[in-house]
């Protein structure tokens, strides 16, 4: 029995009607964008990076689609904060695997995006009362 996921299918777009969704979680805010083949009908910025989930849904809101309209998920592989990069990458990965779709980081189509971490996570034990 092998333990490795099975693969799913990707959808291939052409360039001339690929939806991106582009998830960016390297700066200090939070970017989501939904990029049509007309342009960049909505922009949104949280303020947390816990928030990146509903910052996707309010993009799909503001602009009327649905997961099953994107086509092509852009991730930004870092440098940046390890819990935002490490958000942002994980749920890049994980929705282009659930809905076969293709998946890019720094304008390169690959088959899963590895983080790229400014420096090591700073971990501190908890103080001594």
């Amino acid at each position: 029995m092998s333990s490795r996921l099975p693969q799913k299918r990707q959808r291939k777009p052409t360039s001339g009607d690929a939806r991106v969704l582009v998830l960016d979680t390297t700066g200090t805010a939070t970017t989501v964008t939904f990029r049509t083949p007309r342009g960049c009908p909505a922009r949104v910025v949280p303020t947390e990076g816990a928030h990146l989930l509903r910052a996707i849904a309010t993009t799909f809101r503001a602009t009327r689609c649905t997961l099953a309209d994107i086509t092509v998920i852009d991730a930004a592989p870092g440098p940046g904060l390890f819990s935002r990069v490490r958000l942002g990458v994980t749920t890049a990965n994980a929705l282009a695997w659930a809905l076969g779709i293709t998946l890019r980081a720094r304008g390169r189509t690959v088959h899963h995006v590895v983080p790229i971490y400014g420096q090591p996570p700073h971990i501190t034990m908890p103080s001594k009362k």
